[in-house]
């Protein structure tokens, strides 16, 4: 019976297929397979056996393997046995003559190895595995396993990595080999034995830490560390050489021969390795040489070298050569050299955007450093003490210049520049430097041009806001919006940054009345058509106390009076404005605005065209007439307390089941079951008169006042009036404790009055309240 009519056997779709179908969802293929994980493993397997497979379906077979490690060698017997098959791998016939299926045998074990976590277990797999890998790249001299040894060198160099210290018994004998290796590959050698002699160094601190007296070994060939668990304490590999340096060095009594040897090795051979594997080469020699105390000026020729370069990544190792060993690697000279390269490589027309950024960036944060004896904080000079005033002429923006570089341009000339508190050619020159943006915002240009001119606007009020450049700014904004009202929100957000920059700053204030009293001087027609960018101006006005409220509520009152808003507005605009009512209501003391506001609010509560607009203006208007001011403005604020303090928002409410009738709600009216109140008649007896009549002198004749009497309820016009006086008093049984609380938590009152239902009711009496002071 052959295989494929065999019960329980699971026939598989070509590889190719089975690339795509199996990466796609490998679940869900396994399901529809009725396979399980160890079967698949096993068949991907058995088809790296079969001499009838070609080189890609084998191919196809190790990438799945390589992609899908963690999810198809999670379980620890599964994990062995692949890794055991793959390795004899290496030794079939197929395999050895074709270097290119055995250099991804060898990628898919170091994948294995370094995706999954390798238990104690595992030891001797991965002992194993890094001797064939070490046997591998041994015959330096062999130009047939050239390919094969270059992957198996990076293959080594992503297992240290992984395990930092591995291989630092391995590195007397890598630098050999990197002495024998005369071929292109040799910049693979050197990158490895550079990653192990960082980590070698790192590896013997941490030791010496531990046991002064322990043992410093860099082994003989065969040698390799006992393989240990990263521990919590485990040296932890920087991520980026522009980190303060660590406090601890190797101490000066170890022999750092070997060390010296491994770095004039590679550093006299980096001219051989491009540019990628150089910058890895210097960034994990610079590292350890920094550490071991060798004298930096190893790295010499190659700060000479490649500070004029081309090539950007090696010219940015020169800076983070310049970091971390500052003036005991270039002296001063050396050092306006290097700057004055950076200039003229941040201004070379041939470079792309982000190169020019880049060096941009360095010109902003150029390592310049002193340290003062006893103190271990360095002084950064700023860009006017290191750049000449000849070099700046480079530095002004030009038409032909990107956007981006325009900006770094002009954060660069703000440094250089400082103005004084009168007008000085250094304002005139910053401001001469907008010229351009200036010009593409008059002309209503949207896009990036208006958002780099805010942004310069801001780093220049940052660095010299107590100067005249400050008049300056304020000037040109209100140009700005004066020609172009859809750039308010871009002043806006300019005048928040400011407010949260310079709390007590006067220029937010400044530059709101100003366009506050430009609105009131433009011909009502120009407001309406930019009317959304004008009203947006108006609720950020209303926001701060220090505006006058009236000039606002005259501008809303001008527009509802002589326009057809009202009439013709939508929802969107009525919200609008009774926004800007609640926001004038919350920050600005009642009294002084509460006729005008009332006017506002009446016109919007009877004329608006849309109900809900109409509703919330007579909501607004009551709270208005009812409330006091200080319990108007807790009221209002409550929503952003209740956002504050974490109340359920309507998300919130969905989310918990929001067909759920029962969910708790806070009704508007509060039922309080204790007396607080009481209304008590006014005992005095001057208060207690019953005015019926309402004469000049009072008669003394009983005659008169009959006739008068008489007269006046004849008369169709009188209407007979009771005056009682009463006070609202709270009740005696409250004591001063739990009486002022209360106070606090009444925001309004309703007076309602019964009549007792034996006695007879008057027809034709109307019972009111005519007066209503003082209520608290």
């Amino acid at each position: 019976m052959s295989k494929a009519n065999q019960p329980g056997t699971v026939i598989y779709p070509p590889v190719d297929l089975l690339w795509l179908e199996f990466r796609s969802s490998p679940h869900q293929y396994l399901l529809s397979t009725k396979s399980s994980v160890e079967t698949f493993v096993h068949d991907l397997l058995q088809q790296l056996y079969l001499d009838e497979k070609n080189s890609a379906s084998k191919l196809m077979a190790l990438g799945i393997m390589q992609e899908k490690a963690e999810m198809l060698f999670s379980d620890s017997a599964l994990f062995e046995y692949t890794c055991a098959t793959l390795k004899n791998l290496l030794t079939h016939k197929q395999f050895l003559n074709h270097p290119l299926l055995r250099s991804q045998v060898l990628c898919t074990l170091t994948t294995i190895f370094c995706a999954l976590e390798v238990k104690e277990s595992h030891e001797k797999l991965l002992t194993d595995f890094i001797d064939v890998l070490f046997t591998t790249i041994e015959p330096v001299t062999s130009d047939q396993t050239r390919m094969v040894r270059m992957v198996a060198c990076e293959c080594l160099k992503e297992l240290e990595l992984n395990f930092p210290g591995l291989l630092s018994r391995k590195l007397t004998q890598l630098l050999d080999l990197c002495a024998e290796e005369n071929s292109i590959i040799c910049q693979h050698y050197m990158a490895l034995a550079a990653t192990v002699l960082h980590h070698a160094v790192l590896k013997m601190i941490t030791d010496l830490d531990k046991d002064a007296n322990c043992e410093i070994n860099f082994g003989q060939p065969g040698d390799l560390v006992p393989f240990s668990l990263p521990s919590p304490d485990h040296v932890k590999i920087s991520a980026t050489l522009l980190s303060d340096p660590p406090e601890h060095k190797l101490v000066e009594s170890v022999d750092t021969h070997e060390l010296k040897r491994g770095v004039s090795l590679m550093m006299d051979n980096l001219s051989l390795a491009t540019p990628p594997v150089m910058v890895h080469i210097v960034r994990m020699l610079m590292r350890a040489v920094y550490l071991s105390r060798i004298s930096a000026m190893t790295f010499k020729s190659f700060l000479m070298r490649y500070s004029s370069s081309q090539e950007l990544m090696l010219f940015h190792m020169v800076f983070l050569l310049k970091v971390l060993f500052g003036s005991e690697l270039c002296d001063t000279s050396e050092s306006e050299l290097i700057l004055k390269r950076n200039i003229t490589m941040a201004t070379h027309p041939s470079l792309n955007t982000n190169c020019k950024l880049l060096t941009f960036n360095w010109l902003l944060h150029y390592p310049l450093k002193q340290v003062l004896s006893g103190n271990k904080t360095p002084i950064q000079y700023s860009l006017p003490y290191i750049i000449d005033y000849n070099d700046l002429s480079t530095l002004f923006p030009t038409s032909f210049d990107h956007i981006d570089v325009v900006a770094a341009k002009l954060d660069a000339l703000s440094q250089c520049f400082v103005p004084g508190s009168s007008p000085d050619s250094s304002s005139a020159t910053l401001m001469s430097c907008l010229m351009g943006l200036q010009k593409a915002v008059y002309h209503g240009v949207l896009g990036p041009q208006p958002v780099t001119l805010y942004r310069t606007l801001y780093i220049y009020y940052k660095r010299h806001h107590n100067s005249v450049l400050q008049q300056d700014i304020f000037r040109l904004l209100i140009n700005v919006v004066m020609h172009h009202p859809k750039y308010t929100s871009h002043t806006i957000n300019f005048i928040r940054a400011v407010a949260r920059l310079q709390p007590k700053s006067d220029l937010p204030v400044n530059l709101l009345s100003a366009l506050n009293d430009q609105i009131m001087t433009t011909p009502m027609q120009s407001v309406l058509e930019n009317l959304s960018f004008h009203i947006v101006m108006l609720e950020t006005a209303a926001l701060y106390p220090q505006l006058s409220p009236l000039g606002i509520l005259r501008i809303l009152n001008k527009l509802l009076s002589s326009t057809n808003l009202l009439s013709e507005g939508n929802w969107s605009l009525g919200n609008s404005f009774l926004s800007i009512c609640h926001k004038l209501m919350q920050t600005h003391n009642i009294s002084l605005i509460f006729k005008d506001l009332c006017e506002v609010l009446i016109q919007i509560s009877i004329h608006y065209n849309d109900i809900d607009i109409r509703d919330r203006a007579i909501f607004y208007r009551h709270l208005l007439l009812t409330v006091s001011g200080d319990k108007l403005t807790s009221i209002l604020s409550m929503s952003s307390s209740d956002l504050a303090s974490g109340s359920a928002s309507l998300s919130q409410i969905v989310e918990a089941r929001i067909s759920d009738t029962s969910y708790p709600t806070t009704p508007p009216v509060q039922i309080i079951t204790e007396s607080l109140l009481k209304l008590t008649r006014i005992s005095d007896k001057d208060k207690k008169q019953v005015y019926l009549l309402e004469t000049d002198e009072v008669c003394t004749q009983s005659d008169t006042l009959v006739k008068d009497y008489l007269a006046k309820l004849n008369d169709a016009s009188y209407t007979p009036v009771v005056q009682l006086h009463y006070q609202l008093q709270f009740n005696d049984d409250l004591s001063p404790a739990v009486a002022l609380p209360a106070l606090e938590q009444i925001f309004a009152l309703s007076l309602q009055f019964s009549f007792n239902s034996p006695y007879r009711p008057i027809t034709g009496v109307c019972l009111f309240v005519c007066e209503f002071q003082s209520l608290f």
